[in-house]
């Protein structure tokens, strides 16, 4: 968390700098404006899924709990790094449960879209593909079905993932400490 408290994203236009005392403006896709964020109430927990970072911040509001889960790749993004960058990736509409959370990750370089699944301390527990179309999901965990919402014809499909969700509800938890360990 630290290192990610410490990012620093700034645009800086020298006309646009002069008239404001040479200010400089925060790009605000790669804020808490760039983020979809959730708090889990039964567990304490917020989540944070960057949309167009390859990151997701799970942590404790009193600082008993923190862990960055790094979504595509094997090193968190350096933003300084990658700003302004068209990554052909996205990530979208976080939702959380009981269980698990899950976000919608869309690769348009592929032309693929999953809802991914993970564990409330960070580990990923199922991706599910999607239609590229789709735009909005649910799940009723009660009854072991996912529904999707097709953005053009406005159809909404349901699908049998009581099988999946059984096994998740079955993992062990993973012992995570407050100290994120």
């Amino acid at each position: 968390m630290e290192r990610l408290n410490r990012a620093e994203v700034t645009v800086y236009d020298e006309e646009v700098g002069r008239g404001q005392g040479g200010v400089r403006f925060v790009s605000l896709s790669l804020n808490t404006l760039g983020t979809f964020n959730g708090y889990c109430a039964s567990r304490d927990l917020v989540i944070e899924s960057a949309r167009e970072l390859n990151t997701i911040c799970i942590y404790s509001p009193d600082g008993s709990f923190a862990r960055t889960v790094c979504t595509f790749g094997d090193t968190v993004d350096d933003i300084k790094a990658v700003q302004g960058m068209d990554r052909g990736r996205t990530s979208m509409r976080l939702k959380m449960y009981d269980d698990f959370f899950a976000v919608v990750h869309f690769f348009r370089d592929e032309g693929r879209k999953y809802v991914r699944l993970f564990s409330y301390d960070g580990r990923p527990l199922a991706q599910i593909e999607i239609p590229v179309d789709v735009f909005s999901f649910d799940f009723d965990t009660r009854t072991g079905t996912f529904y999707t919402m097709d953005q053009k014809t406005e159809v909404i499909l349901r699908h049998d993932v009581s099988a999946l969700l059984e096994s998740i509800r079955k993992l062990p938890e993973s012992g995570m400490t407050a100290s994120g360990q």
